[in-house]
């Protein structure tokens, strides 16, 4: 494999799993096929990271980032322990993260306003659509 593909292939990791931690419920189900999930456990943004982005993008009040802060942490504590778990299978990783994500946007969204939900939703859309594109560039 040349160096900028795999320098390609490993940039879209992390902004794979970004995605995912960042709001992206369907980010993980593509995750690059070449990559073992144990790898791309180090390329999660921290969860402050992530409120810091939701802060700006959202206008989240101070009480709604240090609402969401812990929830983002809890999520990505699961997610780690599940991509990093060597016996379960790439499907089930798959599943159980997908539900770790779902019940998290859910806490999440219980925070938001109606306005800050629609944006919120839109930056999930908009992260699928960026994957979906650096997917079909592979």
């Amino acid at each position: 494999m040349s160096l900028e593909k795999s320098m390609k292939k490993s940039l879209f990791s992390a902004l794979a799993l970004a995605a995912l931690c960042s709001s992206a419920p369907c980010a993980l189900y593509a995750l690059p096929s070449g990559d073992s999930p144990e790898a791309l456990v180090g390329s999660l943004p921290t969860p402050e990271d992530v409120v810091t982005m939701l802060v700006t993008k959202l206008s989240l009040s101070d009480t709604q980032a240090s609402a969401i802060a812990p929830i983002i942490a809890d999520r990505q504590q699961k997610i780690k322990a599940i991509l990093a778990d060597p016996a379960a299978g790439r499907m089930a990783q798959r599943r159980k993260a997908r539900e770790v994500v779902a019940d998290s946007d859910a806490k999440i969204n219980a925070i938001l306003t109606p306005d800050q939900r629609q944006g919120y939703g839109a930056i999930e859309h908009q992260t699928r659509e960026q994957l979906k594109q650096r997917m079909r560039q592979q």
